[in-house]
């Protein structure tokens, strides 16, 4: 084979094994295997059996699971703690010891007038040592990272005004 050939089979997918077998052998093989780059989830399939397809087309569209989206069904009771990059923890039953951190990505502006509830899109780290645990249509429980806002209720006669600043004397 050429080098041009040679590349544009690399290109299409095709292994170097793959290649040398054309080589030696030949004859173009009417069916090949193409490995992904990358494990994730196939959401775009054009080839079927028998199709005869052209250099450059789109052959299907994989998905990473690197991270992942999470829509989550918030109350509208807690909408005004939603913002844009608050911090998250998610727990999914399947992986019970397993918190998976991530962050709000977008929040849709409109509420379920069903449900009440506002969505959040929110981005999951899904990377770890051993696997991507986390899979498309997984339910996950999300607990949102909130500033914890300290209050303190006194009788109104602890209350001392001096005129320029209010006191409070604990005993």
């Amino acid at each position: 084979l050429v080098d041009g050939a040679r590349q544009r089979m690399r290109q299409a997918g095709m292994s170097d094994a793959q290649i040398r077998l054309v080589e030696t052998s030949g004859t173009v093989h009417p069916r090949i295997t193409l490995t992904a780059p990358i494990g994730g989830v196939i959401v775009e399939l054009n080839a079927r059996e028998g199709m005869t397809v052209m250099p450059g087309a789109t052959l299907f569209r994989m998905n990473g699971l690197a991270t992942v989206w999470a829509d989550a069904a918030v109350p509208e009771s807690q909408a005004s703690l939603l913002r844009i990059g608050t911090a998250v923890q998610a727990r999914t039953p399947a992986l019970p010891d397993t918190v998976f951190k991530g962050k709000v990505q977008a929040i849709l502006p409109q509420v379920d007038e069903a449900t009440r509830t506002l969505k959040a899109r929110i981005e999951l780290a899904n990377a770890s040592a051993r696997t991507q645990q986390l899979a498309p249509g997984m339910f996950v429980s999300i607990e949102l990272s909130t500033p914890t806002q300290t209050s303190l209720t006194v009788p109104t006669e602890a209350v001392i005004q001096t005129g320029r600043r209010i006191v409070v004397m604990l005993a």
